[in-house]
């Protein structure tokens, strides 16, 4: 079935809409990446836009060997993999006998179980 000249307006202006969307959403952030691989005196004088003036990692260097953000980072990773694993254990602990039919006190320990996931 092919489109009616309305249907190809609509689709050509909401495809417009949506890409100014997407633009006003992405070029901030371009905006900030530039000026953080810019040279300070380029980010003073006003003249880095979407493109880096004078091309330069010290911020990122400053960052990684001037803070203990490496550190953060590693524990922030630990934390997640640990976690993860506990949680999946856990989970497969609990489901497994919470499925067979012939446990006493399945129903209990279900909702239980929904309750504190809902509170």
């Amino acid at each position: 079935m092919r489109d009616s000249r309305g249907e190809k307006l609509f689709y050509s202006l909401n495809a417009i809409i949506l890409s100014l969307f997407a633009l006003s959403c992405i070029l901030p952030m371009v905006h900030l990446l530039a000026l953080s691989f810019s040279n300070q005196d380029a980010i003073v004088s006003g003249l880095v836009s979407l493109w880096p003036v004078g091309f330069t990692a010290v911020a990122y260097d400053k960052l990684v060997n001037g803070t203990q953000i490496v550190k953060a980072l590693g524990n922030s990773i630990q934390i997640t993999l640990v976690g993860t694993f506990l949680n999946l254990l856990f989970t497969l602990l609990c489901a497994y006998p919470l499925s067979r039919g012939y446990m006493y006190g399945r129903r209990f320990f279900t909702l239980a179980i929904v309750f504190t996931m809902l509170f």
